[in-house]
């Protein structure tokens, strides 16, 4: 069973032996709601995930402590939002420093990339020059459309 919670008011008041057989998850979209990975973490689960979708900033530095896997992308749908593909990058990388399962589900309807920037994490000056991916598949889901180093969809151990 997985269950991804949005709340970060959450808590579970059943029977706490049946989250030992769980797989919980909170959805962190931007830096505002990063209070909810210290919630996740408090909680007993066999498995602990982020759901970080739809990124819509670069969440920067990640505890990863006690988080089991990470999945990722972008805003997909009418009036989805821009992507930058360099924060998907940020989250890859530090999933792969902490040993973190890392799932790279779609880039969403408005990927892009900062034209020069050599993969730099941080936010663009105004005026960057973007370049944005052309996709067939407007949710942005056929990993083939993709920049290689993002097709990533690493599964947690089972326990």
């Amino acid at each position: 069973v997985s269950l991804a919670i949005n709340e970060p008011k959450f808590t579970y008041e059943h029977d706490p032996a049946f989250l030992p057989n769980v797989w919980l998850g909170v959805s962190v979209e931007d830096r505002k709601n990063m209070d909810r990975i210290e919630l996740l973490r408090e909680t007993p689960a066999a498995l602990r995930f982020l759901s970080l979708e739809p990124l819509l900033e670069d969440l920067g530095r990640l505890d990863l402590t006690g988080i089991g896997w990470v999945i990722c992308g972008g805003e997909s749908g009418p009036g989805a939002r821009p992507f930058d593909l360099a924060w998907a990058r940020n989250a890859r990388d530090q999933c792969a420093a902490a040993g973190t399962a890392f799932f790279m589900k779609q880039v969403g309807a408005k990927p892009y990339e900062i034209v020069g920037s050599g993969f730099d994490y941080a936010a663009p000056s105004q005026g960057s020059p973007v370049s944005y991916l052309k996709l067939r598949d407007r949710k942005g889901g056929t990993m083939e459309e993709w920049p290689e180093d993002i097709r990533v969809r690493q599964f947690p151990e089972a326990r």
